[in-house]
């Protein structure tokens, strides 16, 4: 099967949330979306992923160390991809066309026995975007799986939004194009609500424990090589999350659910509550954050 992976801005621009940054770079917790996604794919041996975008790894270090990590393979667009597959003889296979930044990642194994099961030449998930209480939409699929037919048919036209076109396509041509139950709501991460929510999720006594927190206290938990000083934690509110290399100076007070990213650094007398810190974030003496996220690229209000 080949993997395709879009970046959020090359399938939808929101600035700024991923305007400076892709999208899957994002931390849930202590690891980034698009860790997530490639430990997702790594189960079911899907190692290849072609990764379309327009921006350019050499002008974003995080950026590009993602890309050397999980050794991804760098497209300007799915026609590039498509005829990379078709120069190495391989239009015989699967095609999976998804974005890196789902919450949660849907059921992969299940979805392929439906379409193949069902004959259909396409399978997807639908999408639903969050922005706030109450406040969702159902934007294009948020995971295309496509047979080889479909791949054969990509490779006599261009196409810009492969998410929304691959199955409009398939029933324009009358071919079967099968929605599939991805066993819960699956939320395209591409807004700061929507990131703030998929934190939450995760912020659980038991996943905590297993990825080495330790916890002080009834709400706090502090990740190894973090540093706490002395701090004021309402437990009323939700867990507080310190990940690794964040400090958290003296006098300040925190009521959950917080999250403080890697590397974070909350100078004395802040106060936060509902916060998503993101990674290399800094709060000046006395800041005030509640529901909202903040970052060294981002500052986005988030509606409680």
């Amino acid at each position: 099967m080949h993997v395709v992976l879009l970046d959020t801005q090359y399938e939808i621009r929101r600035f700024p949330f991923a305007s400076a940054s892709p999208a899957f770079l994002l931390p849930i917790v202590h690891r980034r979306l698009i860790e997530r996604t490639m430990d997702w794919l790594g189960k079911f041996g899907l190692g290849r992923v072609h990764l379309v975008t327009d921006r350019n790894p050499a002008e974003d270090f995080a950026f590009s160390r993602a890309v050397v990590e999980h050794d991804l393979h760098i497209a300007a667009s799915l026609d590039e991809v498509i005829l990379r597959i078709r120069r190495r003889g391989e239009m015989d296979q699967a095609l999976l066309v998804m974005q890196a930044n789902l919450d949660p990642l849907p059921d992969l194994p299940a979805i392929a026995a439906e379409h193949f099961r069902s004959g259909a030449t396409v399978s997807f998930v639908k999408g639903t975007c969050r922005f706030g209480p109450g406040q969702y939409s159902h934007g294009a699929p948020a995971l295309v799986l496509a047979s080889p037919v479909m791949s054969r048919m990509l490779a006599r036209r261009p196409v810009e939004r492969p998410l929304a076109e691959i199955p409009r396509l398939a029933r324009k041509k009358g071919l079967k194009a099968l929605s599939v139950d991805g066993g819960t709501a699956v939320v395209e991460v591409n807004n700061p609500y929507a990131l703030y929510q998929a934190n939450l999720g995760d912020l659980r006594p038991d996943k905590l424990g297993s990825a080495g927190f330790e916890q002080r206290g009834d709400a706090l938990w502090v990740a190894p090589g973090a540093r706490v000083e002395a701090v004021q934690v309402d437990p009323i509110g939700g867990p507080v999350v310190v990940t690794r290399g964040a400090t958290v100076a003296a006098g300040s007070t925190l009521r959950g659910p917080t999250l403080i990213g890697e590397h974070a650094v909350v100078e004395p007398g802040s106060f936060v509550h509902k916060g998503l810190l993101l990674r290399d974030s800094y709060l000046p003496k006395q800041s005030f954050v509640a529901n909202s996220i903040v970052g060294p690229t981002l500052s986005q209000r988030v509606a409680s």
